[in-house]
């Protein structure tokens, strides 16, 4: 089962690549809006939720990123970047300053052989290293994959306890952001005209609550 916190638990800070325990650049979370299908019995489909925050962040610290459409495809591997906080190996440190990492973004086939068929291609996208030693790790989960300045996945499980790998056998397994694009919208009460989320607050904006890794 989740791990459950009441929202005042939740905070956000914004305009920074070095996250610490200060008041700086916080606001609170006023309401966690889970997507009302979540599954963690169908390995974690539905697995995104929005947090709505109790003051708008000033202009100025967010910049534009645009969320996958409908009809983007993984039918060939792709070249992306996954972002976030998390350690920086199996049972490592939890670093402060936001990660990057290129990884692929692995085809429909490679995701589904890899895992025997049981995750669901419209729910969910897997990236990772062929030659491992790199990826999406503990403390990660909630961060986006991006293709070019596309969010496409939101970090969610993987099957490998080690952090190091991910390759085609074991690739991580993210929310599927194109199946999505029109609940996390209507959500956040915005038009595809008007959604802007800076890339580093994409972390707690669109978070995933997954305990596997957390």
């Amino acid at each position: 089962m989740p791990k459950t916190r009441a929202v005042e638990a939740f905070d956000i800070q914004y305009g920074l690549l070095e996250i610490n325990k200060l008041d700086e650049n916080s606001i609170q979370v006023e309401k966690i809006i889970c997507n009302e299908l979540y599954d963690p019995g169908s390995y974690y489909i539905y697995d995104i939720a929005v947090l709505k925050l109790e003051e708008s962040i000033p202009e100025g610290y967010v910049f534009p990123t645009k969320l996958a459409e409908p009809d983007f495809n993984t039918t060939q591997t792709l070249d992306g970047m996954v972002i976030g906080w998390g350690r920086n190996a199996t049972n490592g440190y939890l670093p402060t300053i936001l990660q990057k990492v290129d990884v692929k973004i692995y085809s429909n086939t490679i995701c589904d052989t890899a895992h025997n068929g049981v995750v669901d291609l419209d729910h969910h996208i897997c990236s990772g290293i062929p030659e491992n030693g790199q990826g999406s790790c503990q403390g990660d989960s909630g961060g986006p994959l991006l293709y070019g300045d596309i969010q496409v996945g939101v970090v969610s499980w993987g099957t490998s306890g080690n952090c190091g790998i991910s390759n085609e056998t074991h690739p991580k397994v993210l929310a599927r952001v194109s199946s999505y694009n029109e609940w996390i919208k209507e959500t956040a009460k915005l038009s595809s005209s008007t959604l802007q989320i800076s890339v580093p607050l994409l972390f707690f904006i669109l978070a995933i609550f997954f305990t596997n890794y957390l």
